[in-house]
């Protein structure tokens, strides 16, 4: 648990024997996002968003590696797709995409980028602010 070498490697190891691995891919990205590797992590959600196209927890982790390098529509983007697939029961995973939401409209409106904003949320049909935030 503490050892970050340890299970960067036996998460590669897993994907090696399994490379369409969910646990291991989700949780390789989460270390990588956790040691700040956005590229990595990024790299690894797209994987995982490919090869399990109604993974919430894949949209949401490419969301955070978008959002951290400022690329905030397609944030938005994966973000409402995230939200889309998690089921109601899923709250916390819910509230932690609703939060980065809100975090990418309050950037989004500080670089005057609210009408793309809106944009996006009206062509995935989710309205802002919306109930489910």
């Amino acid at each position: 648990m503490n050892d970050s070498k340890k299970a960067e490697k036996y998460f590669k190891k897993s994907l090696s024997i399994f490379p369409e691995g969910d646990i291991a891919l989700e949780n390789l990205g989460t270390l990588y996002l956790d040691q700040n590797d956005i590229k990595d992590a990024s790299i690894i959600y797209s994987i995982f968003t490919q090869n399990y196209p109604e993974q919430p927890k894949a949209y949401l982790g490419l969301a955070k590696t978008e959002y951290q390098d400022k690329i905030y529509e397609a944030a938005l983007y994966h973000s409402i797709l995230a939200i889309n697939y998690f089921k109601d029961s899923q709250t916390s995973e819910l509230t932690e995409t609703n939060k980065l939401i809100k975090l990418i409209y309050a950037n989004m409106k500080k670089n005057g980028q609210l009408t793309t904003f809106m944009e996006i949320a009206k062509e995935n049909n989710f309205n802002f602010p919306a109930d489910k935030i």
